[in-house]
């Protein structure tokens, strides 16, 4: 941050800035369940990924009969079971089946 020398001869520095400058300067973790909406382990793997503390994560869920996610950044395979990545800057988690292990695979990938 440029401003930030001068943030800091100022004698305070604001938090505001220095949040809004880590989350611009890097992609937001995100969680993508692959499963059909209709699916109790997709669903579960959907709401165990709601449930993870943070306030900066994007989470998709996508059901293949519904078409393409809109922002598709990521081509997951096609596995006989619902799954759940967890992904940032350009790499993901190996699939997880289970929704307890849901927040480990975040918690891995999310540097707060």
């Amino acid at each position: 941050m440029r401003y930030l020398i001068s943030l800091a001869e100022d004698g305070f520095v604001v938090p505001g800035a220095l949040l809004a400058d880590r989350e611009l300067s890097r992609e937001p973790a995100h969680v993508t369940v692959v499963g059909a909406k209709d699916d109790p382990d997709a669903r579960a793997l959907y709401q165990a990924a709601r449930t993870y503390p943070t306030r900066y994560l994007r989470i998709e869920w996508l059901d293949r009969r519904e078409g393409p996610l809109p922002s598709a950044d990521v081509d997951y395979p096609d596995l006989p079971q619902a799954a759940a990545y967890a992904c940032a800057n350009g790499a993901c988690s190996v699939p997880v089946f289970a929704a307890a292990d849901v927040h480990r695979i975040v918690a891995k990938i999310d540097d707060r």
